[in-house]
């Protein structure tokens, strides 16, 4: 049916279009409809972008000269216009440093104004810088504006003549289009890999570019985390639609348009290493090689396995050697403890060696060959105690290379990082000096060379921190944090500085000794989290965890019998843990709880434990947090012969707790349902007395 005229100024979606005659299919008959000026049906998804009218200076950056300089020029004569003078949105510096939002306000502004010169530059300079975007609704955009494109397309067909077949080739959305559009997607990490997928998918063209996006997108390993199959499933849509690209190259030979390349190949052997849970990832990963070297050798010499693919091979064999470690019980079995995968690679690296002196030197082995290599000696670690030799030989071998002139096996950072987390993964009792020894050596070369390849970085300091906190040997481990937060302060770029990690490794680690009964140890603990807070009230990037103040909570509970004052330090965190952004827990209030019930439990203390013990139910019952860790320090606190006894255990108890059940309102946030408190909490199941510690 003929549709409504309307205002065509009410909406920015309102467009004139030139008379045409439509065939018009119903139920009962064709007929024949004028269309008339008229805007598009309310279903289309011009409704759905805002017009926000733009002030002129956003318009005016070289379009109103160029829109002034064609004044007069009859809308017949546009195609040959547009060939004749190049509008100013064509050249690559149209609009560069503007921002995306003002991008895409004068392209708003473009099309309510001249609509009838807008063409498919105009729409790729948002596109363009929607596919660079960070924002996080950048997909979303690309596709409105590209619907847009594609509507305006369809319209131009629709009222063009045969004799205007330029002015409706210059809305057709052409490769580079549908590449911006998937790219957005590429970007978004942070979204759901399935709707990236599913949503990629429907802008798919019969073009090896654009398949090669989706398959990168499709083989990231997005959501691995997550869940298993998720990967898997995404693995297989990919090798699936390689699979295709390969018939459709044997049907059609040169004339394919999607004959897949080195890259179409590779993307899905990355599919495959990240599926780094399943126990086929060596199968699944060899036979996505397997079909890349059959297709070199049946159709085009020219795409030919590189070293990027053999190394994710070497990759998926240490990946399993890691699985078969945590799992085995006889290490004497070479086929269980993970030697059978740590030979295969031996002899994979071997093999391109040999071909890379012989044939194809770009098969040869580099650096991050040797790497996965030291990374399959690492893992190996926790079951064989000869492992970090075994790898620091492969680290000396990788040296004699680069003195012989084979500069691409040169190890780098990474290459020490894992010798280093080999000794971490041991449990030999000189890993910590190894450690600090290594770090030590790359430090040396690193001033002696100044080759960027050898520039320390956070991870390898990290990698020491984690061995000196498992040893116990925390003063070294201080020194080093110290070390590492003195070069962020020396270095401008904070290339090397501390992150979250750091400090939780020391904190955990004085908060253990702690336990053991060091009051030093405490106090140490209790400044680092203070260093860690002021970082993260300065807002750089790094971090503070609730398990932080817990685990310092439950310090000072274990020194607090014989080290009263601990109590002091317990309030301090707690207080901090309450004004951080973290939610104050049940087990926080448990802890606070028996410390000072252990920390008060003499006679003298009797009128400031109940002061104490009152204010703090008080607090806990309004936060909300009233749970069975709560109940069970209170009715089995610590008693004593004499001060907190077990009738003033009990007359405590009665007093705070007269009635049951308990308001909803003081277990309103108790999220774990085994937290959740029951009549039986209150009662004492500890009967021990013990004497007064002496100070």
């Amino acid at each position: 049916r003929p549709l409504r005229k309307k205002n065509p100024m009410k909406h920015a979606s309102l467009r004139k279009a030139p008379s045409l005659s439509i065939r018009s299919q119903s139920r009962h008959s064709i007929v024949q409809v004028h269309q008339r000026p008229c805007p598009l049906p309310t279903h289309s998804l011009f409704r759905l972008i805002p017009y926000f009218p733009s002030p002129c200076s956003v318009h005016t950056i070289g379009t109103t000269r160029w829109l002034a300089s064609t004044a007069g020029n009859p809308p017949s004569g546009l195609s040959s216009l547009l060939r004749q003078r190049s509008p100013p949105w064509h050249n690559e510096a149209f609009m560069k440093g503007k921002t995306l939002q003002e991008k895409e306000d004068w392209l708003r502004s473009f099309m309510s104004e001249s609509e009838a010169l807008v063409d498919r530059e105009a729409f790729l300079v948002v596109l363009r810088a929607l596919s660079t975007s960070e924002v996080r609704d950048a997909p979303l955009r690309a596709e409105r504006w590209m619907l847009r494109l594609e509507k305006l397309h369809a319209i131009s067909c629709a009222g063009s003549n045969p004799s205007e077949k330029d002015s409706t080739e210059r809305l057709r959305p052409d490769q580079e289009c549908y590449e911006r559009v998937i790219s957005t997607w590429l970007r978004a990490d942070k979204e759901d890999p399935r709707i990236s997928i599913a949503r990629s998918e429907k802008w798919l063209q019969p073009n090896t570019k654009i398949l090669n996006l989706f398959l990168d997108l499709c083989t990231k390993g997005r959501g691995a985390k997550s869940g298993l199959n998720l990967a898997v499933k995404h693995a297989e849509k990919a090798e699936s639609i390689l699979k295709d690209m390969i018939e459709d190259s044997e049907r059609l030979g040169f004339r394919s348009t999607i004959a897949p390349n080195k890259d179409s190949f590779n993307f899905v052997i990355r599919g495959w290493t990240r599926c780094r849970k399943i126990p086929n990832i060596v199968e699944r990963t060899s036979n996505a090689l397997q079909l890349f070297e059959e297709y070199q050798k049946t159709h085009d010499a020219s795409v030919a396995p590189d070293q990027k693919s053999y190394a994710m091979l070497l990759d998926a064999l240490s990946v399993r050697a890691k699985m078969k470690v945590a799992k085995c019980r006889d290490w004497g079995n070479k086929e269980l403890n993970g030697f059978s995968e740590l030979e295969t690679i031996e002899r994979i690296i071997r093999h391109m060696h040999d071909i890379g002196e012989e044939s194809n030197p770009d098969l040869s082995p580099t650096a991050h060959s040797y790497n996965i290599l030291l990374s399959c000696w690492a893992n190996l670690a926790p079951g064989h105690t000869n492992a970090p030799f075994e790898a620091e030989k492969v680290l000396h071998r990788m040296s004699r290379f680069k003195n012989e002139g084979e500069d691409s096996i040169s190890p780098d950072t990474v290459s020490y990082t894992i010798v280093m987390r080999a000794w971490a993964n041991s449990t030999h009792p000189t890993a910590p000096e190894r450690v600090v020894w290594w770090l030590t050596k790359l430090l040396r070369d690193y001033d002696m060379t100044r080759d960027e390849r050898l520039r320390p970085n956070t991870k390898l300091y990290n990698v020491v921190l984690r061995t000196l906190c498992a040893a116990q040997e925390m003063t070294k481990a201080e020194k080093i944090l110290s070390s590492l937060i003195q070069h962020s302060q020396n270095d401008s770029n904070n290339d090397l500085a501390p992150n979250s990690e750091s400090f939780v490794c020391v904190i955990r680690g004085w908060a253990g000794l702690a336990k053991k009964g060091s009051i030093d140890a405490l106090k140490r603990a209790a400044r680092q989290l203070d260093i860690l807070i002021d970082y993260e009230m300065a807002e750089t990037g790094l971090l503070s965890s609730l398990d932080l103040f817990e685990r310092i909570l439950d310090a000072c509970a274990h020194l607090a019998p014989v080290k009263p004052v601990v109590l002091d330090t317990a309030v301090d965190t707690f207080e901090k843990l309450r004004r951080s952004r973290h939610t104050t827990s049940c087990q926080a209030f448990a802890s606070l709880l028996h410390t000072g019930l252990l920390a008060l439990s003499r006679p003298e203390n009797d009128h400031v434990r109940q002061a104490f013990v009152t204010e703090l139910i008080k607090d806990c019952c309004e936060a909300g947090l009233v749970g069975r860790p709560v109940l069970r320090a209170l009715s089995n606190g610590p008693v004593r012969h004499t001060g907190y006894t077990f009738e003033a255990s009990e007359r405590l108890i009665a007093d705070l707790f007269p009635y049951w059940p308990l308001p909803a309102s003081w277990t309103r946030n108790i999220k774990v349902e085994a937290f959740l408190p029951n009549k039986d909490d209150l009662k004492r199941t500890n009967f021990l007395q013990r004497s007064h510690h002496r100070h």
